[in-house]
């Protein structure tokens, strides 16, 4: 054995010292030893004896160790979670600080919320997913004239069976989805009057965090009031549709007079001293200057004669007899061509895709246009006319052209030329059938009509009305 280290721990009064210190074995293992020697005196107190023990403390050493090992492991486990849980005092501080705050905040708005569902003006009601009642609010109790309790636990169905509605609240259900609903009749039973209402109203799903329906929230709004006035205008609307067909039935009714007492009357009776004159001019004598007045006077008979066809003609066109409406207008292009040399390029009621702006995308028609309203049909005709005449006094070009469409209840009709243009701002109502009057008689009949031109870019001019009117008035 051999000795490493040693260390005296203590010298005691009667000469005995107490030491420990590792060794080394032959064997290369370490250990430690406790060592106790004692001195044993005599009476005179000297020294005579020695006397000691040794004890092997090596496995209390090492367990020594270990527990040091273990209470410094521990105290940096224990240092350590001391940070943590600090961390985590803080983090829950902080969190309840923030619950506090939020439960404040919602506090307040739950009692907005209680507020406005208690005040609005706006009928409300939440129901289970089952739509029986929850709760309502005093306007949806006022508006079926009953107490908010008469409602508590009720079944929606059971009050208002209606098999469509109905099926709309379980689709909402099934599909988490909000409906909507505007302008809905509604007729209680229970109303003796038998009142009809009007409503908007929206169903609205509450999900849970499972996402599945705990609640829906029903929202009315009573609209009888437009409603009654939406269809009072609807109702103006018809009668300025139907008195502007009147007008314009009047005003055929009164040119078809005209042409007739032209036609009927004046050319007879213009026909009939042209005949008279002929008689008298074979009857005068070899007087010169008489047959010469007679000749002039033929002439000026038979020019009157041709005007009043002519006007006859324009006032009451044989072409509005036709009942479809693409040869009444091929006629007036004809018209144009022979009278004011305006030649009409016709795209009349044939395979044809226009994109009219506003008044919307034409497409593909029949090869036929009938309408059932002959006021309609003259009207459109002299809305053509009046298009085409602009284009012969103001756009300094010789070449137009003319479409017609008929599609989804509404005929369509423009008129374009690449003349020198206008401001359309300019134009000035005038009396007659000028483009203003076209375009206030579009608008009574329920229709639009819209112009596009500029300076050096030409014109055109689009019109759309609904087919729908009477057929008489």
């Amino acid at each position: 054995m051999v000795l490493e280290t040693g260390e005296k721990l203590r010298t005691t009064p009667d000469y005995a010292t107490e030491r420990e210190y590792r060794i080394v074995r032959k064997d290369g293992r370490t250990g430690w030893v406790y060592e106790q020697i004692q001195n044993v005196c005599d009476d005179s107190g000297k020294p005579c004896l020695v006397q000691g023990a040794i004890y092997d403390i090596t496995e209390r050493k090492r367990m020594e160790e270990e527990l040091r090992r273990l209470n410094e492991h521990l105290d940096q486990q224990v240092a350590h979670r001391t940070a943590e849980l600090t961390q985590t005092v803080d983090r829950l501080y902080h969190e309840v600080s923030r619950r506090i705050l939020a439960e404040g905040t919602l506090r307040k708005r739950s009692q907005m919320l209680e507020a406005f569902f208690e005040h609005t003006i706006a009928p409300m009601a939440f129901m289970n997913w089952c739509f029986d009642f929850v709760r309502v609010n005093e306007a949806y109790a006022k508006s079926s004239g009953k107490d908010p309790e008469y409602f508590v636990g009720k079944n929606y169905f059971a009050l208002y069976p209606d098999v469509q509605t109905q099926a709309i609240f379980e689709r909402v259900v099934r599909t988490h989805q909000p409906y909507r609903a505007y302008a809905t009749p509604l007729q209680r039973a229970e109303d003796p009057q038998q009142v009809i209402t009007y409503w908007n109203w929206q169903l609205t799903p509450l999900l849970n965090e499972r996402d599945g329906v705990l609640f829906v929230v029903l929202n009315l709004q009573d609209v009888t009031e437009q409603q009654t006035a939406l269809q009072e205008s609807q109702e103006h609307a018809r009668r300025l549709q139907q008195l502007a067909l009147e007008l314009s039935q009047a005003e055929d009714r009164e040119r078809h007079r005209l042409a007739e007492i032209l036609h009927d009357d004046l050319q007879q009776t213009l026909a009939a001293a042209k005949f008279h004159l002929a008689l008298l001019d074979r009857r005068m004598a070899d007087d010169a200057e008489l047959h010469e007045l007679a000749g002039v006077t033929n002439g000026l008979l038979t020019q009157a004669i041709e005007t009043s066809r002519s006007l006859s003609h324009e006032l009451h066109p044989p072409a509005l007899s036709d009942e479809n409406l693409c040869e009444t207008f091929k006629w007036l292009a004809w018209q144009m061509q022979s009278k004011h040399g305006l030649a009409v390029r016709l795209d009349l009621c044939e395979s044809f895709v226009a994109d009219l702006g506003e008044l919307g995308r034409v497409e593909t028609p029949g090869k036929r246009i009938v309408l059932r309203s002959e006021p309609l049909k003259a009207f459109l005709y002299k809305a053509a006319q009046e298009m085409l005449f602009n284009v012969i006094k103001h756009a300094n070009t010789r070449e137009a052209t003319m479409r017609l469409r008929h599609r989804r209840g509404h005929i369509y009709l423009s008129v374009s030329d690449k003349g020198r243009g206008f401001d359309p701002s300019r134009l000035v109502k005038g009396d007659g059938f000028g483009l203003l009057s076209v375009r206030e008689r579009v608008k009574l009949l329920g229709g639009r009509m819209k112009i596009k031109s500029a300076r050096g870019k030409g014109s055109i001019f689009l019109l759309a009305v609904p087919d729908s009117a009477p057929e008489s008035v």
